[in-house]
């Protein structure tokens, strides 16, 4: 019965933070170009004055309007941006709310989209060395939890 109770709360739980559906994608997956990476899309961006959700205005004729910019930069660097049909762009406000920590969980959420190895690009052998250290200590920690058992 304990099992039972455990197991509806954490369902109840992961309902109500909204992991179960899906968040909006975060601005690195909305632009692509043949050949490029999300690093480069991200140089690009940032090159074009891109700004994170939690860096842009709370003004929504600002943020529009910081859109058409970055939209123009982007398609004379030859970038193609997916929310977009014959019709037109489909452009969609970052979702805000009075609660701060509403906010900095969308801001979280946008970092980990943009970067989906928390800042480690495991490009240097810094990097590489460091995730290694963090997966070993992960092995360790499953062990000593087997063995006390």
């Amino acid at each position: 019965m304990k099992k039972v109770l455990k197991l509806l709360s954490a369902i109840v739980l992961l309902n109500s933070a909204g992991c179960v559906s899906k968040p909006p994608p975060s601005a690195l997956a909305l632009w692509e170009k043949p050949g490029v990476n999300k690093s480069m899309v991200q140089q690009a961006l940032s090159k074009c004055g891109w700004k994170p959700i939690y860096a842009s205005s709370e003004n929504m004729d600002s943020r529009a309007s910081e859109f058409a910019t970055i939209y123009e930069c982007m398609t004379k660097a030859g970038y193609h941006y997916k929310l977009q049909d014959s019709k037109g762009i489909y452009f969609s406000s970052a979702p805000r709310s009075d609660s701060f920590l509403v906010n900095l969980m969308i801001a979280g959420y946008q970092q980990v989209m943009d970067n989906d190895t928390f800042g480690v690009t495991n490009s240097t052998k810094q990097e590489r060395d460091l995730m290694l250290q963090l997966e070993n200590d992960k092995k360790r920690q499953q062990i000593k939890k087997a063995l006390k058992k």
